[in-house]
């Protein structure tokens, strides 16, 4: 996934919002239980963290501190 051109301010934080998204997004997907997990290829994370991942990590490292996005901010689409 290509990432956003972002004004970097501080980069605490950025990969535990990228892993939050990742793994919130995959337990409701409920990717992450037997039968899915066998069925697991390379391709799935990607596909699953998607454009949202690359937008969670841009908004968090334009940031100062560990500030994640709220979930409306990300609803707005891309700034």
């Amino acid at each position: 996934m290509p990432a956003l051109k972002t004004e970097v301010v501080d980069t605490v934080g950025a990969g535990d919002t990228l892993q939050r998204r990742c793994s919130g997004k995959n337990v409701r997907a409920r990717a992450l239980h037997k039968d899915a997990l066998r069925r697991l290829t390379p391709e799935v994370p990607s596909k699953n963290i998607g454009p949202m991942g690359a937008q969670v990590a841009a908004v968090t490292v334009s940031r100062a501190g560990a500030n994640p996005p709220w979930i409306a901010e990300m609803r707005q689409g891309p700034q």
